[in-house]
């Protein structure tokens, strides 16, 4: 996409955002730690496996998956420099729910991963932080 204002309109066009540490994301399913919200909708903490959230970094939109649930805990980022998202991340933690601790966690790496676009990265992290 390239322009930060163009990738920040096209993430809104999914639905409201917010900030999660100082990130623009749209987060497409509740996490486990938002009782108020799982109530109003009749779901249990122990539903929030896994999220699913596009968010702007850089100039650009990003996606990343979250699953729980897993013996270990890992992050792994594939590039498609021609798609909507340039950048995809599929997080797996040991932790068996999703909470807002998790997502700051696969944020922040994802951070570190786009910052340093030329190191590879298959790594282990602690999303129960």
């Amino acid at each position: 996409m390239s322009d930060p204002n163009h990738a920040v309109a096209a993430l809104r066009a999914y639905g409201e955002t917010e900030l999660v540490d100082g990130i623009e994301a749209f987060i497409r399913h509740p996490l486990a730690d938002q009782t108020e919200l799982l109530q109003s909708l009749g779901v249990s903490m122990n539903d929030c496996q896994s999220v699913d959230l596009y968010f702007v970094y850089g100039n650009d939109l990003h996606f990343m998956s979250i699953s729980a649930g897993h013996s270990n805990t890992s992050i792994n980022h594939f590039q498609k420099p021609d798609a909507a998202y340039p950048s995809s991340f599929y997080c797996r933690i040991a932790s068996k729910l999703i909470s807002r601790d998790a997502l700051i966690a696969g944020l922040r790496l994802a951070k570190e991963i786009l910052d340093r676009p030329s190191v590879p990265y298959s790594v282990d992290f602690d999303g129960d932080e």
